[in-house]
């Protein structure tokens, strides 16, 4: 997420890397096994109600990561977003070629 771990504390970085790590190991649990590929037999499994506690977790990172982010450019006046949206300054008219 172009953020470093190191800025975290040790407790939040172990929490994301496992997170990350189970996650993934979910992943290969359930697509070995058909039968909980629908989401609602899924979220009534206990394996399903730990994916949730995971998401929730990760999700929380994620918003925190967002959120520093908001600061950082609301701080710095967005100057280091400028330039990067290149079709920013375009009406979408402009590209499709429509009306």
């Amino acid at each position: 997420m172009g953020v470093s771990l190191q800025s975290f504390d040790i407790f939040q970085q172990r929490q994301y890397r496992e997170a990350i790590h189970r996650m993934g190991e979910l992943f290969i649990y359930r697509i070995s096994r058909p039968w909980l590929y629908y989401d609602w037999i899924f979220s009534f499994t206990p394996t399903g109600r730990e994916q949730r506690k995971i998401l929730k977790i990760l999700h929380g990172f994620t918003k925190q990561v967002i959120a520093e982010r908001k600061l950082y450019h609301e701080q710095t006046n967005d100057r280091y977003l400028r330039g990067t949206d290149t079709f920013a300054k375009y009406d979408d008219t402009e590209l499709t070629g429509s009306m």
